[in-house]
C-alpha cells in the first residue's frame, strides 16, 4: 500500500512539474509576442510620421 502511495505521489509531483514548466513557457511566449506587437507597432507609428 505505501509503494501505491509512493508511486501516486511522484507521478502527481512529476505531472505538476510539467504542468507548471508548459505555463512557464506559454508566458514568456505571450511576453515575446506582446514586446515584438510594440515595437512593431512604434516602427509603424514612425512611419507614419515620416510620411
Amino acid at each position: 500500500m505505501d509503494a501505491i502511495q509512493i508511486c501516486l505521489g511522484m507521478l502527481a509531483g512529476l505531472l505538476a512539474l510539467i504542468s507548471v514548466s508548459v505555463m512557464a513557457f506559454e508566458f514568456s511566449n505571450l511576453v515575446a509576442d506582446y514586446a515584438a506587437l510594440r515595437h512593431y507597432d512604434r516602427e509603424h507609428k514612425e512611419g507614419r510620421k515620416k510620411w
